[in-house]
This record gives C-alpha cells, structure tokens and sequence, in this order.
C-alpha cells in the first residue's frame, strides 16, 4: 500500500500529468467506472495508483480483500500494498449524479435537489444534477418541485453514485356521488389511496389535492348504500361521478335481546321491500316495509334467540349477512329466496339445517364456518350455481352422496372438522380448485383425488397420513400441497411432474430422504422440509432457479450439494439445527439473499471463515440477516468479513 510519503511524492507527479495531457482533469482527479481503469487505452501504472487513492482507499488494506470489492487482477498487480501504511486522513470522494424524470421518462427540468451536508441544485434542462467531490458515507436527500410529488430517501456514496429519481406530477381529483335517483349523496365516506378519507360536502362532491399521476385504489361508504371500490387512474385534473346502491346491511341477536338484521337486494327494489319477523313460536312480531334494514326489540322474551322473516319480493333478495350471531335453527322458508346467491352463517350455533337450502339454485357461496354442524342434508347436491363451500370448524364425521353433483363447486372447505376418510366420489367435483382438508382424522388419500385435474390447493395438513401416494403426481394443476404435520416416510418421485406446483409444503413428517425427481419442479417457490430426518439433499435441487423459500431446519444434514449454487433467486435459507461440517457452496448467484439461518450446526471455525468470506461476493447486491450462532467457533467480533458486511448493513448473529 502506497505509504505517507510516497503519497505526498506522488501528488505532484498527479497534478503534472493533470497539465501534460496524459489525463484529462477529471480523470485525473476521479477515475470514475471501473470500466475506465480496465481500458486498454489508458495508462495502466499511473491510473492505478490513482485508482487506489479514489476508488478503494482504506478499504483495500490488502490485494485480497481489493480482489472481494471487484478490483480488477491487473490493476492490483501495480499497487504495492502494505498494510496499515494508507496516507493519512484520506477520505475518498466521488462525484453524486442525480437524474429526475417523470412518468413519461422525460428529464424535470428545475427541480430542487437537497443533499444533506452538500446543500441543493436545481436539475438542468436534461434533469440532472451533479454534486462533486462528495465525501463517502451514507446520506438523506430530497427532490421537490411544486405541483409534484416530493420524493425523500437516503444515499451511500461509494463508486460515483447515480440516483434516478422518479417524480410525479400531481393533481386535483374531484369526486362526485349521487344516490339511485342522481340526487346528491351528502356525508358519504370516500377513501382514497395513501389519503385521509373525505366526506362529501352537500352537493355530494369530495376534493382531493396534489394526487399523484398513475392508478389508485378508492372505496366510497355511506350508511344504507352498496359499498364501491376499485382503481382509478388520475393523469391530469379529474372530476369522477359515482351512483351508489342500496346495500347489505348486518344483523344480529345480542344478549340484551336486541335484534339487527340485514339484507341485500338487486338494483331497483331498495324502496320495494317490506317483510315480516316472527318469534320462535310464529307469532308475527314486527311488519317492516321499505327498508333494507330493521331493529327489534326482544328483550322482554328472556332467552328467545331464534327467529325467520318472510318478504313480500323475495325474488329481490341476493344477500344475506348472518355471521356471528346466536342463531341455532333456520327457517325451511329460507328457501323462498329464490335469486340468493350468497349466504354468510358463521359463527352463530347451528346444529343442523333446512331442507329448504336446496331450494337456492342461484346460491353462490355459503358459508357456515364455526358451527355445531353433524351432518349435511343431501339436498345441498341441488345447489347447482354453488362456487364456494365454506363448512370448516364444525362437527363433521361424513359428507352426502349427494354431494357429487356439485358440478360448479370450485372449493370446498372442511378444515377442523372429525371426517375419518375423503369420499371417494370426489372426482366427480372435476371443477374443484381447492380442496382443505386440514385437520381432521383421515389416513389414506383415495386414488379418486389423482382425477382432480383442475385442483391448485390440496391441503392436508394435521391428519393420520402414512403415504404419500403415486398419484399426486397427476394433478397437473397442483399449485399448493400442504402435507405438514403427518407420519409420512417417504414422498413418491411422480410429484415431479407437478410443474405447476409453487409451495410444497412437508414439515413435520418422518421423511428420510428427497426424491431428485423433485428437481423437475421449475415453478417452486418454496419448499418446506423442517423438523424431518433428511440426511442429504439431492443434488437436483440445485436445479430449482424459481426457488425463494427452503426450510430444511431440524434434520441431519451433514453436507451440502455444490449445485445449490444456481439459486438465482433464493431469499431464505433455513438450516438450523442440522449436522452440517462442510460449505463449499459458491453464493455469488445468490443475489436476492435476505436470510441465511446456520445456528446449531457443526461447522468449524476454517467453515465459518469461509461462509462469511464468501458472503462478501453479496455486499454489493443485498443485505441480508446472518445466523451461525452455536456453532464450534468461538467470538467473531474481530473478523474482517463481518466487519465489511455490518458497515454495509447486513445482519451478523454469532456466538
């Protein structure tokens, strides 16, 4: 390394070649990109010395750690490096180049740049700013400009920084909401993306102020009416009219004995409805009309909990919203709503339900989550237009025949529930997408599941499995299989086939070993392996490129295969408490890192060098969080790796 004196020698010499052209000044002063050193065209010898004064500093005490930054081999064998000997009070400066554009890609001209400490520039006709000779270390800036989204963040100086800095105009957006009739909606809630909510004044209309250009997600509420949602794009002053609906209200039945309830109807008959609300015992309590919404009183019926209503347009009626209620009885009559299409019954303590249930061709989802449910009438088969059946948290041992016919039935929800077995009928489900199965007492999967060609979900996770079987392997639109928490020996090899399969899922299970063929899997996102007793894993894995997620904890894996290399997209690995003693792994794929687990391993202190000297090729592309804690190495504190890693953020837990 060049030492006080040769540095004071050589300034001059610097400056000379500055005047004699060898350079021009900039360069002189500032090498700027590595390629510039590299080019065949410079003056190798010089530049290199003064490549070490502005590039590398006093964090290339030696020619290996210049070789981990990325210094090139040809530009170290020129620097005469000896340790501890770097010029005094150095500090390396860099020039700091902003580019501020919009949406569009166009250069903002007259923006103001603030960098802290270095004060602030406007940008140029081309955006830009430059400020120059800025020392390195980590800074806040801000860019601002009026009738523009200001945008605020922090910088690294290091290697002659270039900051794009996205800058949105922004504008007024005006949002007017009428009711049914375009009579101005006063008082409405309207939510808007990264905004505080605003009502509407008395003509209905809501303003919002310096919103930036591009999409935003809104959702307008007042009492009474329709929800609505979606995405608005704003790219210039804007007025939006809205016409919201009537809408599905709540009920429910408290212990004071008061009674809510709440319905949904097509468009048109908001002002058409009256209905009727009868006791347990069928004497008319109450006649409601014109309303979507009613209140009764039942706290002089101590105990009473159960009621139906009748309306006068049930052909009206789409909705109903029941959850969390003390219901424990439904009326057959339910059935007279003739166009429902979508019922929600959960948590409330429903021991068995109507007949009249079939009766809801036009029934779309129904859910009854978190009941006393024991068995399912078979009338449910006719629900034709069924999409989703939630019937998890119940009492279930057993499902109906009846069941199969289903044919538009998408998922199916069971978990929690005493099913001993999977019916064999269900293939006949053939548009089924999800299928949960969570906890219950099943231990054999029937060959018929192999048929579900459509399914993207199967989970299985806390049963009595004991096999995984061959099948599986046909479901070629698997996307998710969950079988943790099983007693599973052995996962068949035809699951390879399953090249739509994202999440894998076998934690807690007795698996021994991994089939290769799990290699094939190109679409994995994340493989869950903990708590099993794996000794190795094949070294076909090292061909999952899409793989983000590997949970391999609590096993006993000694080694590692060198093909897991090529994980090019890897953010968690999770190894813990196995037997590792060996690396050898080549990370410099890994440039999406973020979570390295190796604690409760046997990995020796050589090892443990060679990880973190290694994780260096990283510094540059990631931060991640580093565990090699209980290990057979004692205190790291004094090691230049992690040094280098902690100053650029990264995460060190060790002993």
């Amino acid at each position: 390394m060049i030492n006080q004196h040769r540095w004071i020698i050589l300034l001059p010499i610097f400056l000379v070649i500055v005047f004699l052209g060898f350079a021009s000044p900039a360069e002189a002063i500032r090498l700027g990109p590595l390629e510039a050193v590299e080019s065949e065209q410079e003056n190798l010898e010089e530049k290199a010395n003064q490549y070490w004064l502005d590039f590398c500093g006093d964090l290339c005490p030696d020619a290996d750690s210049a070789r981990q930054i990325g210094v090139p081999e040809r530009v170290i064998d020129f620097w005469d490096f000896r340790p501890g000997e770097a010029p005094d009070n150095y500090v390396p400066v860099y020039n700091v180049r902003f580019d501020v554009k919009n949406h569009l890609a166009d250069p903002v001209e007259g923006a103001t740049v603030e960098l802290e400490n270095w004060g602030s520039e406007q940008t140029a006709a081309n955006g830009r700013v430059v400020f120059e000779d800025v020392e390195y270390g980590t800074y806040n800036y801000s860019v601002v400009k009026d009738d523009h989204l200001s945008v605020h963040g922090e910088l690294k100086v290091f290697r002659d920084p270039r900051e794009e800095i996205l800058l949105l105009p922004t504008f007024d957006l005006t949002l007017e909401i009428l009711d049914g009739e375009d009579s101005p909606l006063v008082a409405a809630e309207i939510e808007l993306q990264d905004f505080d909510t605003a009502v509407t004044d008395g003509s209905g209309q809501a303003i919002f102020h310096a919103v930036p250009v591009g999409e935003h997600n809104y959702t307008i509420n007042k009492s009474g009416f329709f929800e609505k949602s979606g995405e608005l794009q704003v790219d210039g002053p804007l007025t939006l009219q809205f016409v919201l609906s009537h809408f599905r209200l709540y009920f429910s039945t408290r212990e004071d004995g008061l009674l809510n309830f709440s319905f949904e109807v097509e468009p048109g008959y908001e002002q058409s409805i009256s209905w009727h609300v009868y006791g347990a015992d069928g004497t008319l309590r109450e006649i409601y009309t014109d309303t979507n919404f009613i209140q009764y009183d039942f706290a002089d019926e101590v105990g009473e909990k159960q009621f139906y209503a009748q309306f006068n347009r049930p052909e009206a009626v789409v909705g109903l919203q029941g959850s969390a209620n003390s219901i424990v009885d439904l009326p057959d009559e339910i059935g007279q709503l003739s166009k429902l299409e979508e019922l929600y019954l959960s948590g409330n303590q429903i021991a068995q339900l109507p007949p009249g249930l079939g009766d809801l061709k036009q029934l779309r989802v129904l859910n009854l989550l978190d009941n006393n449910l024991t068995a399912i009438p078979p009338s449910l088969g006719q629900l034709e237009s069924l999409v989703l059946l939630n019937l998890m948290d119940n009492e279930l041992s057993s499902l109906p025949r009846q069941l199969r016919d289903l044919s538009a039935l998408e998922h199916l929800e069971l978990n929690a529930n005493q099913l001993e077995e999977i019916p064999g009928w269900i293939d006949h489900l053939q548009a089924l997408r999800s299928l949960l199965l969570r906890s219950n007492e099943i231990d054999e999967i029937p060959s018929s599941v192999g048929n579900l060609g459509q399914l993207e979900i199967l989970n299985l996770m806390r049963n009595n499995l004991q096999e995984a079987p061959a099948f599986l392997g046909n479901l070629s639109s698997l996307q998710e299989l969950n079988l943790r928490h099983n007693h599973i020996a052995q996962i068949p090899s035809t699951l390879g086939n399953l090249q739509n399969l994202t999440r894998l899922r076998l934690e807690s299970n007795e698996l021994t070993a991994l089939p290769p063929e799990l290699g094939q899997l190109e679409n994995l996102y994340e493989l869950d392996i903990h708590v099993n007793k794996i000794e190795q894993l094949p070294s076909e894995l090292g061909s999952l490129t899409a793989l983000e997620i590997i949970s391999a904890g609590h096993n006993k894996i000694t080694d590692l295969p060198s093909e897991i290399s090529n994980w090019e997209n890897i953010r968690h690995i999770s190894l813990y408490e196995n037997d590792l003693e060996e690396w050898g792994i080549d990370v410099v794929n890994w440039q999406q890192l973020e979570e390295l687990e190796l604690d409760h391993n046997n990995l020796s202190s050589s090892v443990v060098d060679e990880i973190f000297a290694s994780l260096e090729d990283l510094i540059n592309s990631t931060i991640a969080d580093v565990n090699l804690q209980h290990n057979n190495r004692p205190g790291l504190a004094g090691d230049s790796s992690i040094n280098n890693l902690q100053t650029a953020g990264w995460t060190i837990r060790h002993d």
